[in-house]
């Protein structure tokens, strides 16, 4: 019985997958793409192909550049900065938004459960006196 049901749940379920496929899955997988790229131009899409450089400079495997006179130059703000602010950021936004939207379900929850306890009690006090139930 279930089985019969289960095309109208992805058939209410299909728009939200569309629109998250759309905002959501390509983007991040299209960026993943482009971070093997070397030298990859947004507005034209031309690269020089693929390569672990972008990563390898990153991890501080691999340096920047070189200068004229034989110094290594290590792109080192990735790790002092930026690391650091994304990490900062990831954990003073979003943990607090599950914190908060489970104390929101755990209360609409609730409410319910009152609610609906609540309006049992008066349609039998309504049935009873529409009866003339004593």
């Amino acid at each position: 019985m279930e089985s019969k049901n289960n095309w109208k749940a992805w058939l209410y379920l299909s728009p939200v997958l569309i629109l998250m496929a759309v905002f959501t899955f390509y983007p991040i997988i299209n960026t993943i793409g482009i971070s093997f790229l070397k030298n990859y131009n947004t507005l034209t899409g031309a690269n020089d192909g693929f390569t672990f450089d972008n990563y390898l400079e990153i991890l501080m495997l691999k340096p920047s550049f070189e200068t004229a006179g034989g110094f290594v130059i290590y792109d080192e703000v990735f790790l002092k900065e930026a690391l650091p602010n994304t990490l900062l950021i990831t954990f003073v936004t979003v943990h607090p938004k599950f914190v908060l939207n489970y104390k929101i379900i755990i209360s609409f929850t609730q409410y319910r459960k009152e609610n609906l306890a609540e309006r049992l009690k008066n349609k039998a006090k309504s049935l009873s006196r529409h009866l003339k139930i004593p």
